[in-house]
């Protein structure tokens, strides 16, 4: 069962990781442009609360293998893209601040418990808007 409220969440991995996914370099005729995808797998025990699903997390000492050239027999493949470990991941409630491009505060990725209420912080304009007149 997932939660039925939106939250905002701030995920502390307990060790130097990356986010799995795959990169194309622009072919003639693409416009300059790459292809990119980032891969997601089913949630481990602490994702599986607040989504489900979560990004594949590779380990630095996976990094190698990764990024090798050519396709991964599908034991690797399974393995590299299994659940991260909840262990070596904790996720911590943050102030919906953080959802707010106009605020720019270290209040966003305050935990839930010592975040200031939204209507105590000054938000600027949004450049943005300033930009399109």
């Amino acid at each position: 069962m997932h939660l039925e409220t939106h939250l905002s969440w701030k995920f502390h991995f307990l060790r130097f990781t990356a986010i799995g996914g795959f990169y194309d370099e622009p072919r003639e005729g693409m416009n300059g442009v790459a292809d990119a995808c980032l891969l997601t797998t089913a949630p481990n025990a602490v994702l599986l609360p607040i989504h489900d699903r979560m990004p594949v997390i590779v380990r630095e000492e996976d990094w190698e293998r990764w990024l090798e050239p050519g396709e991964f027999d599908e034991q690797t493949f399974t393995r590299l893209t299994a659940p991260y470990s909840a262990q070596e991941l904790q996720a911590v409630e943050v102030s919906p601040l953080v959802n707010s491009a106009r605020v720019d505060s270290p209040e966003c990725c305050a935990p839930v418990s010592s975040a200031s209420a939204t209507a105590q912080v000054q938000t600027p304009a949004p450049r943005q808007l300033e930009l399109l007149g």
